[in-house]
């Protein structure tokens, strides 16, 4: 924010360009180190379409010279006593020049209103930090790798023991074939002794007849 300061005391001028500058904004005090009401108007008039953003205007006469000013083209005039005031002129008249009375407004009121003129114009600092903090995880978010699903398969030992089961199934199909040869070969040794020795005399061998 640029402000040009006129004022009927360069004491004032120079107070007021410090505590603008302190607030990290600009200002040029006007050249004119007149007490006369009319050489300040004139000032105002020739300055009102520089560029200035602002042009704070102090005297000891504030009303009358407001009632002039506002008579001049393209001059939004209003004046200031206290914050409230400087904070309104910015924000709801949107007006572009503040005059302040000196016979009425010390150093103290001085500071107050410039801080109030330049409130709106100030960079919200405290944002800054919370929309770090906010991007920060969503960016962690984005580059965390994603982890694959693992497929779910047969055990490690499922085939072991298929192969186990198989080898049991084979021995007991393997047991039972030859218990079923056994039988078998009994059944036909018996065969055999009953055609050679007859029927009667196996039986009584079989019953242990023959040694009585």
């Amino acid at each position: 924010m640029r402000i040009y300061i006129i004022s009927d005391d360069f004491r004032n001028s120079v107070a007021a360009s410090n505590i603008i500058g302190a607030t990290g904004h600009g200002s040029i005090i006007s050249e004119t180190k007149s007490e006369d009401v009319r050489d300040l108007l004139s000032d105002l008039k020739n300055n009102i379409d520089s560029g200035f953003d602002l042009i704070l205007l102090m005297c000891h006469s504030a009303k009358d010279v407001a009632i002039s000013a506002n008579k001049l083209s393209g001059v939004r005039a209003v004046v200031c006593k206290d914050q409230e005031d400087a904070m309104e002129s910015m924000s709801s008249t949107r007006a572009n020049v503040v005059i302040v009375d000196t016979s009425k407004a010390g150093r103290r009121e001085l500071e107050s209103i410039v801080q109030g003129l330049v409130s709106e114009e100030e960079p919200s600092a405290a944002q800054a930090p919370v929309k770090a903090r906010q991007t920060q995880p969503r960016q962690q978010q984005q580059q965390a790798p994603q982890q694959m699903p693992v497929a779910k398969g047969p055990g490690l030992f499922s085939g072991v023991k298929g192969k186990l089961a198989s080898a049991e199934q084979k021995m007991s199909r393997g047991a039972r074939a030859a218990e079923k040869s056994t039988v078998a070969s009994d059944l036909k040794d018996t065969v055999d002794s009953v055609r050679k020795k007859g029927v009667l005399k196996a039986l009584k061998e079989s019953f242990g007849l023959d040694e009585q």
